[in-house]
């Protein structure tokens, strides 16, 4: 369907001429079709889902190169020029992280705005956002930590100026509050009621011209946040794409005084605050998910750095802010992407992180509260679209990181991994990688679509700074009827407890559930467990004021099933990620058309998924068609060897459940299945001939490329098999769900009916029994067994 720009032809016919990145933006979207919308009765409008992409793609394109014509260079000395001859006081920083600003703004795009120069289109900061940080820097921060606080709160006014505003009256009346009437010093009866500031706080520009480039955000609990329902994992992820700055680019920024009389000090003030607001709160909008960082690179003279640290320090020491730091390291690839999903935006992005903070925090309390009450908690936490959360993630890499381009086939040909026993078994790897290295179709062809990834021993310092919140029980006409503060020693121990649990039992990036982009539990929380989560879970509920209620139906750790955790000797992580996939289509090949196998996650291909009462779904899933895997592969590191958990979040949808009871039951055959198979694995490879299992250079988990394992995999050759042999096997059920006997012999991976059932001994599923080798056709991997001979 074509798009137009809703203008009359003659203006649409000149736009190709057009350079302004702002009126491409704000005017010039290709927003409006003629086809849908002459069709009789059809006026809804709802195409942002065919238009916000496009065009942020092409904003950012287009922002590459500077304007024909404009000589942006030759802008920024006359704008220097300017600042010196005002007397300003000059500093430069640089963007840590991305940074994007107004994206609230009118424009025909949703959230996709950013502030642009309205004479010549390049991204600058407008001083009056500039003002507003700093002035909050100064009055949440700074003037806790001050002896005199009256003489600290008219220093903050004479520099921001004061009017006759409500919040201006209701601080006067409050004790707590420094605010004083002013009064003029010539005549001490006249009360000053408002009055300018004494600082100008000048726009900041970007040293060169600088470009914009897509960013995303992706909602994937949309009926949550909008409807308060169970945040389950059955929600289809709702896309925004939006225009950033990237790090690594320069700003000038730039504050004078009003008049000549004012004192240094007030200027010496107000670049403290600004300065300590870049550094530590984020300028700009998504500050909280690690937007907006600065650090100066150029500082202003005079002045002193040790201030603002001083004053960053005596606000922690008050509880006025909490922090902590960390440093995360992978131990399995990762494959991470924002919205182009290439080479250039394959990162760790602060809101991919947050995100994931986000899911891990909801386990440790939705088995205690009910969907609105677990929303105003993550609310108070996280944030949402009315709030900014108490929590600031912030994420810097320590290295310079290379993207890799992933083949599987290259992949497993370097690090030789033992190929299938048979054609109708995907390579282990294959299976648990599927979608990153794939044939796709597009305009009618067929054409390879591959991902990058980060490799294992990728390093980020990740902060996290918290701020005190205010908690608000608002009734159902949405009107606070209840509130009080969270302290920062409330809501800190909440983001750590996420973080340890991310690190201990998740991963970040796609295939996360499958053991790839898993970190290592940071030194900083070693001391963690889980009985310790759920103790601080249990305390903030607490300060929340909350009694026990009735949960809801979201991945909890009271109901998540755990595995033995598996202790490996193999030094190549590809190997350990190759054998798990391995045995998870092992367990899954069980359950071939069965629609049982519907209960390791949708979408799957199941013939027999519609056959009247053996599987019947949930509404959320029968609505959307999907729900992500409840079963998560982690790869760990410990004492310089792999450790692999899996762990497991029965669904309430599949099947259909309200006590989960039969999602318990499935996943916790599936974990003893697979582990079982697992444990078997890396004891073969422990006893073949190989290196000794140990890490080169200290760098434990890297991958040593060719030559580091035999060719024929980690055990020995399967034994072959005849007719009459006694073996032992495992019970295992009917793979077509017609309930008769099966059984699996191990060694060979081979799976058969057993013709006489009633023999058996015992057939509990899992039961390990010796039987007879009935028949066997190794061509076509068919088998046959008996319990008598």
């Amino acid at each position: 369907m074509a798009m137009i720009v809703p203008l009359p032809k003659p203006v649409r016919d000149l736009l190709s001429e057009n350079t302004h990145l702002g009126l491409q933006l704000d005017k010039y979207v290709q927003s409006w079709s003629e086809e849908l919308f002459s069709k009789s009765g059809d006026n809804s409008g709802k195409l942002s889902e065919r238009v916000q992409k496009p065009t942020v793609d092409k904003i950012a394109d287009k922002s590459k190169n500077e304007p024909p014509g404009l000589n942006y260079d030759a802008l920024f000395d006359r704008w220097q020029t300017v600042v010196a001859a005002r007397g300003a006081m000059t500093f430069k920083a640089k963007t840590v992280g991305p940074l994007t600003l107004h994206l609230a703004r009118a424009s025909a795009l949703e959230n996709a705005g950013i502030c642009l120069h309205p004479i010549y289109g390049f991204v600058y900061l407008p001083g009056t956002g500039l003002k507003g940080m700093a002035r909050a820097f100064a009055e949440t921060v700074w003037l806790p930590t001050q002896t005199d606080q009256k003489k600290a709160w008219q220093q903050i006014e004479d520099v921001f100026g004061w009017a006759p505003n409500p919040d201006r009256q209701k601080q006067i009346k409050a004790n707590e509050h420094p605010a004083e009437k002013r009064y003029d010093p010539e005549n001490p009866k006249a009360e000053i009621t408002a009055s300018v500031g004494q600082i100008i706080f000048l726009d900041a520009w970007p040293e060169k011209w600088t470009p914009l480039v897509a960013d995303i955000l992706n909602n994937h609990h949309a009926s949550y946040y909008q409807d308060q329902e169970p945040p389950g994992d059955w929600d289809s992820p709702i896309p925004v794409y939006f225009l950033a700055v990237s790090a690594g680019h320069t700003f000038f920024f730039a504050l004078a005084k009003r008049r000549a009389d004012v004192p240094n000090e007030l200027l010496q003030l107000a670049t403290e605050w600004l300065v300590g607001a870049l550094e530590y709160e984020g300028a700009g909008a998504k500050t909280a998910s690690g937007y907006g960082s600065f650090k100066v690179t150029e500082p202003p003279k005079p002045f002193s750095q040790e201030n603002v640290e001083r004053t960053w320090k005596e606000a922690l020491a008050k509880q006025k802010r909490a922090e902590f730091t960390c440093t995360l390291e992978l131990v399995t690839p990762a494959f991470l992407a924002g919205p182009w999903q290439k080479e250039e935006d394959c990162e760790l992005r602060p809101a991919t992180l947050r995100g994931m903070l986000r899911w891990w925090w909801r386990t440790m309390h939705a088995a205690h509260v009910d969907a609105v009450t677990l929303y105003r908690m993550e609310s108070a936490i996280w944030g949402d679209t009315n709030s900014c959360g108490a929590v600031r993630v912030t994420v810097e890499p320590l290295e310079n990181m290379q993207p890799v381009l992933f083949d599987k086939k290259e992949v497993r040909n370097e690090n030789k991994l033992t190929p299938p026993p048979n054609k109708k078994t995907t390579p282990g790897l294959d299976y648990f990688t599927f979608g990153m290295d794939d044939m796709r179709k597009e305009n009618g062809q067929r054409k390879r679509y591959k991902r990058y990834y980060l490799t294992p021993n990728a390093k980020w310092r990740v902060t996290m700074r918290v701020r005190p919140k205010i908690y608000e029980i608002k009734n159902d006409r949405g009107i606070v009827i209840d509130k009080w503060t969270l302290a920062v020693s409330d809501l800190l121990p909440q983001a750590q407890a996420a973080l340890w649990l991310l690190c201990y039992y998740g991963g970040v990036g796609s295939k996360s559930r499958k053991g790839f982009g898993c970190f290592d539990v940071p030194a900083e929380l070693s001391s963690w467990n889980l009985q310790k989560c759920k103790e601080v879970a249990a305390e903030f509920r607490k300060a929340c004021r909350l009694s026990r209620q009735e949960g809801c139906h979201a991945p909890t750790l009271e109901t998540m099933i755990a595995g033995k955790e598996l202790r490996v000797s193999w030094k190549n992580v590809w190997w350990v990620l190759d054998a798990i996939g391995a045995a998870a289509q092992a367990f899954a090949q069980q359950y071939a058309r069965n629609p049982q196998k519907l209960a390791l996650g949708l979408p799957r291909n199941v013939r027999a998924a519609n056959v009247p009462g053996q599987f019947k779904r949930g509404k959320h899933v029968a609505k959307t068609g999907r729900h992500a895997s409840p079963l998560i592969f982690h790869v760990g590191r410990q004492n310089g060897h792999y450790v692999v958990r899996c762990v497991g979040f029965p669904s309430p949808e599949l099947p259909e459940d309200p006590t989960r009871k039969k999602s318990q039951d499935f996943l916790n055959r599936a974990i003893n299945t697979i582990t079982t198979k697992l444990t078997r694995d890396f004891a073969a490879q422990a006893g073949a001939a190989m290196q000794p299992a140990r890490f080169p250079a200290g760098q434990a988990g890297q991958s040593t490329g060719v030559g580091t394992r035999p060719a024929t995999g980690p055990g020995p050759a399967a034994p072959s098999l005849k007719s009459g042999d006694e073996v032992e096997v495992i019970i295992v059920e009917d793979p077509k769900g017609r309930g008769r006997l099966f059984a699996k012999h191990e060694p060979t991976g081979l799976v058969g009916i057993v013709l006489d059932p009633d023999n058996v001994p015992d057939k509990t599923i899992g039961a390990k029994v010796r039987l007879f080798v009935h028949s066997i056709n190794e061509r076509q991997k068919q088998i046959q067994f008996r319990a008598k001979k």
